[in-house]
C-alpha cells in the first residue's frame, strides 16, 4: 500500500528523498506555477509512494487518490503527489501507458457514480475526470521528459493530482495567473508551450489532452469516450435502446490492482493468494468422493437418493487417489466473502487439464454477494490415477463487476459455501425435500 504522511518529517527515506528533489525543482524560481510553493513549504500536500510491481503501484496510487478525494471533501484545495516507483516505466510511452492504466483503474474502483449531470466525453469543454465525487486534474510528470522541464518533477513518474475547480478560484487569478504561468512555461521549457494547454470550457478546450504531455506537440489522449463510460451509471434520459450492449458495457473484469485495493480495503474477503488477475484456488481439508457402489438409478427430487451417491467425507485428508473416470468433490482451502455487485467465473489450470483433469464441469460462475466456501469438482479424464494432496492449486477465480459498478452486501446461502454441505442439494433445495445430510 501507499504510504499517505503529511510532511517528509515522518516519510520513509524513499519518499523523502522524492520529496526533496521535488521542493528543489518546484523552488526554483523560474519554476512556472508559483501556486505549488506554498502548500509545499507548509507541509499541506498529501504525499505518497506507490511501490512493488505494476499491480501493486495501480492498487497504491488508487488508494492514495481515494484518500485525497475524501481529503477534498473536507479542504477543497488539498493536493496530492503520487510517486510511482515501478519496475519497467523506462520512458515516456511506458509512462503514457501506466498513466492510462491508472486512470481505467480508478474507473473500477470509484465507490461513486459518475455524475449524471457531467460529460463523459473527453471532447466536451467541461470535460473532467470525476473520481469519488471529486473532479480531478491530473499532472503527469516523467524523468523521461527532457525538453518538457516543467513536466519533470524528479526521477520516478509523478502524479500530481487536486480538485479543478480550485483553478478557478479567485484568489487564483484567473486569466491573468494563467498568461503569467503560460509565460513562464515558455522560459522554463526547452520546448515551445504544448498546443493542448486551454482554457477551462472554451470550444476548443480538451481536458484530458493536459494531462500528459510528451516532449513534442502531439496530442497524447490517455482515454476515450468508450473507456470512460464503461463502469458508470446511465446518464439521466440515456438512451437504453440496445439493452444488451449496455450490459455489456457495465460489466467489467477486474485486473488484479483492482482486486487487491478490494481485499485491503475489506471490500473482498479473501486470505489467499492472488495470482496476476485471479484468486489462486487450492485443496482445503475435506473430500467427498463418491460412493463405490451408488444407486444404478436416482430420483434428483428425491434428496436421500441423492446422498447415496456419496462416500464417506474425508476431513483431514492428507492424499487422495483420483481414478480414471471418476468425481471427487474437494472443498476450497479458504473462504472467500464477496461483495454484492462483484461476482466471479472459476477456471482451471492449463497445466491440470493437460493432465485430463477438469475442474467445475459445469457451473464456473459465482454470484455475486457469494460468501463461503467453494466446493471444486473435480473429474480424471486422463489416461493415469492421479494422486492429489492438500494446497495443491487446481483452479482460479477471475471476478468481474456487474451493473452499475455498486458494491453491496454479502449474503449466507443456507447450501452454496457451507461448510457442513459439500454434495449435491439439488433436491432439499428445488422439490424441499429434508436434508438428510451428505456431508456425513
Amino acid at each position: 500500500m501507499a504510504e499517505i504522511v503529511d510532511d517528509s518529517g515522518h516519510a520513509d527515506p524513499l519518499l523523502r528523498s522524492l520529496v526533496n528533489t521535488l521542493a528543489q525543482t518546484v523552488r526554483d524560481r523560474g519554476f512556472p506555477c508559483i501556486f505549488a510553493r506554498q502548500p509545499l513549504d507548509r507541509g499541506e500536500l498529501l504525499l505518497a509512494v506507490a511501490r512493488g510491481d505494476r499491480a501493486e503501484c495501480l492498487a497504491g496510487a488508487g488508494a492514495a487518490l481515494l484518500d485525497l478525494a475524501e481529503r477534498i471533501q473536507a479542504d477543497p484545495e488539498a493536493i496530492g503527489i503520487v510517486f510511482v516507483d515501478c519496475p519497467g516505466l523506462d520512458d515516456l510511452d511506458a509512462d503514457r501507458g501506466f498513466a492510462t492504466d491508472l486512470l481505467l483503474h480508478l474507473r473500477q474502483i470509484d465507490p461513486q457514480p459518475w455524475p449524471a449531470d457531467a460529460p463523459t466525453d473527453p471532447d466536451h469543454p467541461d470535460w473532467n475526470f470525476w473520481f469519488a465525487g471529486v473532479g480531478f486534474f491530473f499532472n503527469f510528470s516523467s524523468p523521461h521528459h527532457v525538453r518538457r522541464n516543467s513536466r519533470n518533477l524528479g526521477p520516478v513518474l509523478t502524479v500530481v493530482a487536486q480538485a479543478r475547480a480550485t483553478f478557478d478560484a479567485p484568489d487564483r487569478g484567473g486569466l491573468k495567473a494563467r498568461t503569467a504561468i503560460r509565460r513562464r512555461i515558455q522560459e522554463f521549457d526547452d520546448v515551445r508551450v504544448h498546443q493542448a494547454l486551454g482554457s477551462f470550457g472554451s470550444a476548443e478546450n480538451r481536458e484530458i489532452d493536459q494531462y500528459f504531455l510528451g516532449d513534442d506537440q502531439a496530442i497524447h489522449r490517455l482515454l476515450t469516450a468508450e473507456q470512460i463510460r464503461g463502469n458508470r451509471r446511465p446518464e439521466k434520459g440515456e438512451s437504453t435502446t440496445d439493452d444488451h450492449n449496455a450490459r455489456e458495457r457495465q460489466t467489467v473484469f477486474l485486473d488484479g490492482s483492482t482486486v487487491r485495493t478490494y481485499i485491503d480495503q475489506g471490500r473482498l474477503g479473501w486470505a489467499g493468494e492472488l495470482r496476476r488477475d485471479s484468486l489462486l484456488l487450492r485443496l482445503g481439508d475435506r473430500v467427498q468422493p463418491m460412493a463405490p457402489t451408488a444407486p444404478a438409478v436416482v430420483d434428483l427430487t428425491d434428496q436421500a437418493q441423492i446422498d447415496a451417491m456419496y462416500g464417506e467425507t474425508q476431513v483431514g485428508w492428507e492424499s487422495f487417489t483420483l481414478r480414471r473416470g471418476e468425481l471427487a468433490l474437494f472443498h476450497a482451502s479458504q473462504p472467500m466473502a464477496l461483495p454484492e455487485g462483484v461476482g466471479g467465473f472459476i477456471g482451471g489450470l492449463s497445466h491440470m487439464a493437460r493432465l485430463g483433469l477438469t475442474v467445475h464441469l459445469d457451473t464456473p460462475i459465482v454470484d455475486s454477494g457469494f460468501n463461503g466456501v467453494l466446493t471444486v469438482e473435480m473429474f480424471n479424464a486422463g489416461p493415469s490415477d492421479v494422486v492429489l494432496r492438500p494446497g495443491m492449486p487446481v483452479a482460479k477465480v477471475i471476478l468481474y463487476q456487474v451493473g452499475d459498478g455498486s458494491i453491496g452486501e454479502r449474503y449466507n446461502h443456507r447450501f452454496y459455501g457451507a461448510e457442513e454441505h459439500i454434495g449435491s442439494q439439488y433436491a432439499a433445495e428445488f422439490f424441499g425435500r429434508a436434508v438428510v445430510g451428505s456431508a456425513k
